[in-house]
């Protein structure tokens, strides 16, 4: 189905394929849980990505509200000076990390992670176990029932 909606705003908004995923998405992003945190600090509105492409109507009805509202703009411009304000820039982080390493030699053996060494079972058998135990009870139940249904 081909839809009206302009090519422009249709790669300015999102994903490759609109239709890929069944959830809410933050006005401009691609996660429900941002678009969740949006609406909560009144910055954005989360709008279903799948009925704007159908649908421009609640796209517009959000931009609308976004644009016509006070509180958006000062929550927005809130935000704004609270990421300038931020107590280090991404650049001085950086140059922080780097030097942190570089002071001692590069060996930190205190923040080096044990499970560096671990092998293939032991760092995934948290995964591997509650599988195979699932499984397990699944085919036990499963064969349970077909041998008790034909009695």
């Amino acid at each position: 189905m081909r839809s009206s909606f302009p090519t422009e705003l249709q790669q300015f908004a999102g994903n490759r394929d609109w239709r890929s995923s069944r959830g809410h998405s933050l006005l401009f992003g691609a996660q429900s849980r941002n678009g969740r945190i949006a609406e909560r600090n009144r910055w954005g509105i989360p709008v279903e990505k799948w009925d704007v492409m159908d649908y421009p109507e609640p796209l517009v009805a959000a931009l609308k509200k976004i644009l016509s509202d006070a509180r958006y703009e000062e929550n927005v411009l809130r935000r704004q000076h609270l990421i300038a304000l931020k107590p280090y820039s991404a650049a001085e982080r950086l140059v922080k990390y780097t030097e942190f390493p570089a002071a001692n030699d590069g060996r930190l053996p205190e923040l080096q992670h044990e499970g560096r060494h671990f092998g293939y079972f032991e760092l995934y058998n948290n995964i591997i176990v509650p599988v195979v135990v699932a499984a397990t009870f699944g085919a036990y139940g499963f064969i349970r029932r077909i041998l008790c249904f034909s009695c």
